[in-house]
């Protein structure tokens, strides 16, 4: 049986992903959630998932297209995504000019 991660040969094949993600959302808390504590340390979601980037810090589809794919439901991808690339803060100034 395949685990989780095991996508090498089939990672841009989208059921087989599925398949191997045991049709549910592989977060392990990098969303930052409480709920992957509750259920052997993965997300329990089996609705509105997706194939994205394991690594969270790709933005261009281009490169989205050649990275090692996995399952999220769209709330941990969304958070992790957050947790990933937060904002950068804008200094404070006295004026403008």
């Amino acid at each position: 049986m395949t685990g989780v991660n095991d996508v090498s040969a089939r990672r841009q094949d989208p059921v087989a992903l599925l398949r191997a993600a045991g049709a549910r959302c592989t977060c392990s808390g990098e969303c930052g959630r409480t709920h992957h504590t509750i259920d052997a340390g993965r997300c329990s979601r089996t609705t509105d998932l997706i194939a994205a980037p394991r690594d969270l810090t790709v933005t261009s589809p281009t490169a989205a297209c050649e990275a090692e794919l996995t399952v999220w439901c769209r709330r941990c991808h969304k958070s992790a995504v957050s947790k990933a690339m937060p904002i950068p803060s804008i200094p404070e100034t006295d004026s403008l000019f």
